[in-house]
């Protein structure tokens, strides 16, 4: 009997982005077999889009309440005939365009959305990687450690025995991405982009996408928004996790 598996942690595991190469394997081939956890995955990105356009979701409803509260019961108090249906017409035509308006010196007055809420509607600390779970890597005390202070929100301590394992063992690349979030956590951006670029420029690991990622949210809080700008087309340009994310970046920019 195929033991029952709670797939709740995976399904968010597999949103932010943060699983290894055969972790996801595994994922997507479960995802191809169980129906329901395909139905509960969508749920989720539904939800996920539903909050990242909730500043426009808001906005919609705002206009619907003036509309209704002002236009809508002006139009039920009159008497559609004659002529007065060609002047409710035309006034309903103005009464339209005048939304539109309203709407376009909304959304130029805005401009664009400010770097720093852009950050803080995209920015999320990934959960540690199933891969640094293993039985080998608990017998690592200095591992384990960082681990749990960086689930225990302590990021400075994290940070020391992160950077103390890549010193004496650089095949510990993965290692970077939390170390440059936990800087990430304590306003140490330009720190971050270090350990993003290492993932970057080791160029063969399982990593990339998600240092890119952190690397454009970095870039935004340091206010280079060219650099970020870059680095955001180049994720929307490929088909990862972050695309539809990095597209919506970068119409509000």
């Amino acid at each position: 009997m195929k033991p029952e598996i709670n797939y709740s942690r995976f399904v968010d595991r597999y949103l932010d982005g943060v699983m290894s190469t055969e972790e996801r394997n595994w994922f997507e081939k479960e995802l191809q077999d169980d129906m329901y956890l395909k139905k509960e995955l969508e749920l989720q990105e539904k939800i996920h889009e539903t909050l990242a356009m909730k500043d426009i979701i808001d906005l919609e409803r705002q206009l619907n309440t003036i509309y209704q509260d002002t236009y809508r019961p002006w139009v039920k108090t009159i008497r559609l005939t004659g002529n007065v249906k060609k002047v409710v017409a035309f006034a309903t035509g103005i009464a339209a365009a005048v939304c539109l308006i309203i709407i376009g010196v909304i959304n130029f007055s805005s401009g664009p959305t400010s770097s720093t809420d852009l950050y803080n509607t995209y920015y999320k600390p990934a959960e540690m990687n199933m891969s640094f779970r293993t039985a080998e890597d608990m017998v690592d005390g200095d591992l384990r450690s960082a681990m749990i202070l960086y689930e225990n929100k302590e990021y400075d301590d994290a940070i020391a025995l992160f950077e103390k394992i890549i010193k004496t063992d650089e095949t510990r690349i993965g290692l970077h991405l939390y170390s440059g979030i936990s800087h990430m956590e304590i306003q140490e951006y330009d720190e971050a982009n270090n350990n993003f670029r290492s993932i970057i420029d080791h160029k063969a690991n399982a990593f990339i996408e998600s240092a890119e990622w952190y690397l454009g949210l970095c870039y935004l809080m340091t206010g280079d928004d060219n650099k970020a700008r870059e680095i955001f087309t180049d994720i929307a340009s490929h088909q990862g996790y972050y695309r539809k994310d990095a597209k919506r970046i970068l119409k509000r920019m």
